[in-house]
């Protein structure tokens, strides 16, 4: 499970724990890393769905799920083997659903087709994790997962 917490929370934290902080960092480390990665999914998300700097991450919606869609389509390599929610082994994603074929569009965000284990399977994008192999697939549905979990 990954818990996202803003910098300044993650601040309060160590200034009121700090006996709770591993020897090994300090927690000026701490605090920069979290901000340093916090500042590079919203940077690479807010290039995709065309955000300048310095405006907040839109929100969920069909205008923003069709960008995101369109992004992922031309990026994405297909097929790719990740693990899915909810089945044991690992599956064969072939490609994403049409953006009209998406289910509650909104509440489960983009779909994908895949097999596992000789079946077929139909499910959120936000469900598949572990992607396997080298590539830009497995950043791309990190950022995917941020910006969907935060921002609906």
């Amino acid at each position: 499970m990954v818990v996202l917490m803003s910098p300044s929370i993650l601040a309060h934290m160590i200034k009121y724990l700090p006996e709770r902080i591993d020897s090994h960092f300090e927690a000026a480390d701490i605090l920069e890393s979290a901000h340093m990665s916090w500042d590079d999914e919203e940077r690479r998300v807010a290039d995709i769905l065309g955000v300048k700097e310095g405006q907040a991450l839109p929100g969920v919606s069909k205008k923003t799920l069709k960008k995101y869609h369109a992004y992922l389509r031309a990026n994405l390599a297909f097929p790719f083997k990740a693990a899915v929610e909810d089945l044991h082994g690992t599956a064969t994603i072939h490609g994403l659903f049409d953006l009209d074929d998406c289910p509650e569009l909104t509440f489960y965000g983009l779909f994908v087709l895949g097999h596992h284990r000789g079946r077929s399977i139909e499910t959120p994008l936000v469900d598949v994790f572990e992607v396997d192999g080298k590539g830009q697939n497995k950043q791309l549905l990190e950022d995917y997962c941020f910006w969907f979990w935060n921002h609906r």
